[in-house]
């Protein structure tokens, strides 16, 4: 766990430095929009880093009605009905 953490430091570190770098030192507006090449990745890395929680949602549990349960069919056969 605390390696993940030093590799996504590191990487949020290295790719932050070189889309500064590359902007700041950009001439043209190719330049520019090749020194942002790595900006996805400073936003994916900074939101692992500065992780903020979720908001939550509060659930309302669904009360569902109570099955009603069936009386037992009862079932006579003819033969007892009349005796034979």
């Amino acid at each position: 766990m605390k390696s993940d953490k030093i590799i996504i430091f590191y990487s949020f570190f290295v790719s932050l430095v070189l889309t500064v770098v590359g902007v700041l030192s950009a001439k043209n507006a190719s330049q520019l929009i090749n020194g942002m090449i790595f900006l996805p990745l400073v936003f994916y890395f900074g939101i692992n880093i500065f992780h903020f929680p979720a908001k939550t949602v509060k659930t309302v549990p669904i009360r569902r009605p109570r099955p009603v349960p069936e009386k037992p069919v009862e079932t006579v056969e003819p033969r007892t009905l009349v005796p034979m």
